[in-house]
């Protein structure tokens, strides 16, 4: 039923009704700290009611626009359930953002006071990427994600991409909103293609190479993804938005770096996407190219030879929070073999074997 649903509401309503069927009305309270939320609320609605805006203001920096605060990023708590959870947490999340609003709105407060406050809760509360992780051929399952974010205007502005997931990341992040409208339509699939090479050329390159498919063939099924030879930074320039694409460095350290506007600002994007899809015996690991003074040369600052991304750095959380603050990850993930790992399931897909204690458990 979820899977023949057209759009994120009709995907909410067929969610609810499969836990109420599933008796999942609400999720267990000890995965996080219901009277520290709930007094929380409390407190920001009194404040609003009294209209002491700088109790607010202070409660909103010290305590509620903080990390997971009481545990509410616990993803057990999103995990057992379609769409279910405990009330309180949409309640908070609608308290705090009315706050937010009337704070903005205050008049009692300077515009350098507002702009001091929003400054300091954005870097307590950090930003939000969205990682596409590989998967081969089920990374385009991520292009369902991307439309859904899209036309829901929650797409975030960091996104991420590892082997085939940096291709489908390339593609948003080398259009704006105007070129976005037309990449959403189906008849994009005659476009967003790679891997097209024949039987005969796969026969010939692994016989040449040892590996499957060529490196300048799959450069060029990328080129579309990636609108030709543009780089990072004018992909940056043009759309707001930022790329980053794992890849992992070949030789006798296996070291994961990941590639956006600011460390490889002048990479080619369609160079980098090829050389995060070099998986062992399917592209062989390659070199980097770069523009430099118009001309096409090779990347040599970190390393010569480039393979699969998802071999050292499948979701690279860290180098996000390093480089842009991110402390929030949104992961869209393609590969089949993570299953076995949540035995709970996952935000938004309860794991329906065993009751919930999956196969992982069984192994263990």
């Amino acid at each position: 039923m979820l899977k023949n649903s057209q759009d994120y509401k009709e995907w909410i309503d067929v969610a609810t009704e499969l836990d109420i069927l599933a008796g999942k009305g609400e999720i267990e309270r000890h995965y996080f700290d219901v009277e520290l939320v709930t007094n929380v609320v409390k407190k920001m609605k009194r404040f609003m009611s009294k209209n002491d805006v700088y109790a607010l203001s202070s409660l909103l920096q010290n305590s509620v626009l903080k990390k997971d605060f009481g545990g509410i990023e616990n993803p057990l708590i999103y995990s057992n359930s379609y769409i279910a959870v405990h009330p309180i947490i949409p309640e908070y999340f609608r308290v705090t953002g009315f706050a937010l609003d009337y704070i903005c709105r205050h008049q009692d407060l300077s515009l350098q006071e507002k702009q001091r406050f929003l400054k300091k809760v954005s870097v307590n509360f950090g930003k939000t990427a969205l990682c596409l992780s590989g998967g081969a051929f089920l990374a385009f399952f991520h292009f369902g994600v991307l439309k859904a974010m899209y036309e829901n205007d929650c797409l975030p502005d960091i996104i991420s991409g590892t082997s085939v997931g940096s291709f489908l990341a390339s593609i948003i992040c080398c259009r704006t909103n105007e070129e976005l409208e037309q990449v959403f339509h189906p008849s994009v699939s005659e476009n967003a293609k790679t891997l097209t090479n024949d039987f005969f050329d796969k026969i010939k390159n692994f016989y040449n190479t040892g590996a499957v498919y060529s490196v300048e063939r799959y450069r060029q099924d990328a080129s579309w993804g990636c609108k030709g030879d543009m780089t990072f930074i004018e992909a940056y320039r043009l759309t707001g938005r930022v790329l980053n694409i794992s890849i992992t460095t070949y030789g006798s350290t296996f070291k994961s770096i990941c590639f956006n506007y600011l460390n490889t600002p002048d990479v080619i994007i369609s160079s980098a996407v090829t050389a995060s899809c070099a998986c062992p015996l399917i592209i062989p690991p390659h070199s980097i190219l770069m523009k430099k003074e118009g001309k096409k040369v090779p990347f040599l600052d970190l390393g010569k030879l480039w393979v699969d991304g998802s071999l050292t750095a499948d979701i690279p959380e860290e180098e996000l929070h390093r480089t842009f603050g991110v402390k929030s990850i949104i992961v869209s993930q393609a590969n089949p073999h993570i299953f076995f790992f949540y035995p709970k399931g996952t935000p938004g897909s309860p794991n329906k074997h065993r009751n919930g204690h999956g196969w992982y458990s069984v192994l263990t």
